[in-house]
């Protein structure tokens, strides 16, 4: 049950597109009933802070931004944003126009980036942090501050590609309106970070019910090592017992064999009286 819990708590992960490492590039990628796969990419710099450290401060907009925005500036390289379709176990093209830096690269997919000017631009990052926590979205790392900031990169590449939106991408109902594709896009936000959240609280409990039972087994040792003890004392004073005993049995013998036999003449004989017996 563990096993599976950590697994699926990987796959969310990857689904959300998280980066774990600086330097390694965090893969988000959605396969669905439309046959397209769509694949987040974010890459940062050497030097970069673990993506883990818990962050427990305001869960406000200024807050996230005065506590990562510069290291996130530092830090961020590019996101990349593929989009491809699957046919047979290949990859083949879509065709697909793009703002920013498009590319289609050896296996066909196309390829597209934005700079963080031109997101800031367009998803200005103060409103969307704002339309993340008025979702319920927390962000406790400075690996969900780079992720959630990524998601605007997918949503300007989808807002520039309304043929991607009507084949259902990402389980997203088509719809000619942006405003009404919008906000199912957050809701998939959402509902990915509330399955992730149950997923890490099972594997908290899991991990917890773990080292709860570690813990009593090595009480029980502990208890076994000291009944042990306990008994190899009982049988030291056993032993001492012993060592102490012997010179009083020797003694004892040697008592008994002083004592006259009771069958001795001498405590036999009986003193007559003088007086008749009465």
């Amino acid at each position: 049950m563990k096993r599976k819990n950590i697994v699926k708590i990987g796959a969310l992960l990857i689904t959300l597109g998280i980066a774990t490492l600086f330097g390694i590039r965090a893969n988000s990628q959605t396969a669905d009933g439309s046959g397209l796969s769509l694949t987040e990419i974010t890459e940062l710099k050497k030097g970069a802070p673990p993506s883990g450290g818990k962050y427990t401060g305001p869960k406000t907009v200024k807050a996230l931004m005065e506590t990562f925005d510069k290291i996130y500036d530092r830090s961020h390289s590019k996101t990349t944003v593929i989009v491809s379709r699957k046919a047979d176990g290949e990859s083949s093209n879509i065709s697909i126009l793009t703002r920013g830096e498009t590319d289609i690269i050896a296996d066909k997919r196309h390829v597209s980036q934005f700079t963080i000017a031109e997101i800031d631009a367009r998803y200005p990052r103060a409103v969307w942090l704002q339309l993340l926590l008025d979702s319920r979205i927390t962000i406790d790392s400075f690996g969900s501050y780079a992720s959630y900031l990524s998601k605007r990169h997918t949503l300007a590449f989808l807002e520039d590609n309304p043929n991607l939106r009507n084949a259902g991408i990402l389980g997203i109902s088509p719809t000619d309106d942006w405003k009404t594709y919008k906000a199912a896009y957050i809701d998939k936000l959402v509902d990915t970070h509330a399955k992730i959240r149950r997923a890490s609280e099972l594997a908290e409990r899991a991990k917890q019910k773990a080292e709860h039972a570690k813990e009593l087994v090595k009480q029980t040792k502990q208890k076994a090592e000291r009944a042990k003890e306990l008994a190899e004392r009982v049988k030291q004073k056993v032993e001492r017992a012993k060592v102490q005993i012997e010179p009083i049995k020797v003694q004892l013998e040697r008592i008994k064999t002083a004592e006259p036999a009771s069958d001795d003449p001498k405590w036999n004989r009986m003193k007559k009286s003088r007086y008749p017996a009465l």
